[in-house]
């Protein structure tokens, strides 16, 4: 089977505060973005396509180019556009990989157990248990405190056969905003087989995680 890879980064993310999209903030000297590349491709895809917030195609041509057989696609105004805009360019791919730009990382041994996994399913994503208490505030006083038996943060990437992607694509009402992949198949009423992920294959979202990874890549880099 042939695999495809696409590299959502077509955001602005608005939670950093910084100047720029947060795939091109430096950590180490390299944006961030040229991190999380580097770790996911040291799986051999067949197919990549990375995502690009409008303007920023300079900046992102300047980081592929470091990498072989990259096509860029500009994103959309969501985050599902863009993974649309970029799985629409896949010609060859039967199992379709979608990976945060901002998950640097991420590792081969989690590529290959998605892949294991993935069997008669229409697709696979990585998921950790919650350890801390969970509760519902409003109006920044708790109201009640949340069974978390059964609840999961979600990470990617996130693994579908590319045959079942599309045919959800197509039948789903694209006007909701979803914040995952694995989020379209649930709409439809189809279930995602899950594995256990890594717990330091987090998603840089806050000033805070820029510390974080730069001590992160002091060991896995």
């Amino acid at each position: 089977m042939k695999h495809g890879l696409v590299i959502a980064c077509g955001g602005i993310g608005s939670r950093l505060y910084k100047s720029i999209p947060k795939q091109f903030v430096l950590i180490k000297n390299k944006p961030l973005l040229f991190w999380t590349l580097k770790n996911i491709l040291k799986f051999k895809f067949n197919e990549i396509v990375v995502t690009y917030p409008r303007g920023y195609k300079l900046h992102t041509e300047d980081i592929c180019k470091n990498f072989e057989n990259i096509l860029l696609v500009e994103g959309g105004k969501r985050r599902q556009d863009s993974v649309r805009n970029a799985v629409n360019c896949l010609k060859s791919s039967d199992v379709l990989f979608i990976h945060d730009g901002v998950r640097p990382f991420v590792n081969k041994r989690l590529i290959n157990s998605l892949l294991k996994s993935i069997g008669d399913n229409s697709g696979i994503i990585p998921v950790l248990k919650i350890p801390e208490t969970v509760k519902e505030i409003c109006s920044d006083r708790t109201t009640k405190t949340i069974d978390r038996k059964n609840l999961y943060l979600i990470q990617t990437p996130q693994v579908f056969y590319l045959k079942h992607y599309l045919k959800v694509l197509d039948k789903v009402d694209f006007s909701i905003e979803y914040t995952d992949d694995a989020q379209m198949f649930e709409m439809l009423g189809e279930s995602i087989a899950t594995i256990e992920g890594l717990r330091y294959n987090i998603k840089i979202t806050y000033d805070e995680d820029i510390i974080l990874a730069e001590k992160l890549l002091e060991i896995f880099i």
